[in-house]
């Protein structure tokens, strides 16, 4: 087995294969991905700094967390 079908197993145990599938490949970045959705909901690029990562982060989970707020 070699890693493109182990990462594609991994990505299906997660739930996330449209994902991987549409990204694979692909670098320089990193997808913050709703395994609820299968849906990328934030990206972290190379070009960002630690600030704009740390930016990005906690929008996207207080995003979530508000979102998870008003479902229940």
């Amino acid at each position: 087995m070699g890693p493109t079908e182990e990462l594609q197993q991994r990505a299906a145990a997660l739930d996330i294969v449209d994902t991987y599938e549409q990204n694979k490949g692909a670098t320089g970045f990193m997808l913050l991905v709703d395994r609820r959705t299968d849906e990328a909901v934030s990206m972290i690029t190379s070009s960002m700094s630690k600030d704009e990562i740390r930016a990005e982060l906690d929008s996207t989970i207080a995003e979530l967390a508000n979102e998870n707020a008003t479902a229940s």
